[in-house]
């Protein structure tokens, strides 16, 4: 997240914008782990189990980007 964060935050873009680019990767997340689920590839229970651990993953991602975007020089 926080080498996302400075990318975005010297390629100029707005934090808005930064966190519509995060945004639209987290959805290929999610949709690969219930790809996992239909093919039972892993057991469902496990995925079920594992889909908190993967949301706050993704949540303290989310903060690490925030932090370094706003901490990047002349953002």
């Amino acid at each position: 997240g926080k080498t996302f964060g400075i990318c975005l935050a010297e390629a100029g873009l707005s934090l808005t914008d930064s966190l519509q680019s995060f945004v639209a990767h987290r959805k290929p997340i999610i949709e690969g782990v219930m790809a996992m689920m239909k093919q039972k590839e892993i057991v469902a229970e496990e995925i079920l189990a594992s889909i908190p651990l993967i949301d706050n993953i993704i949540d303290q991602t989310l903060l690490a980007l925030i932090r370094a975007y706003q901490d990047y020089p002349n953002s």
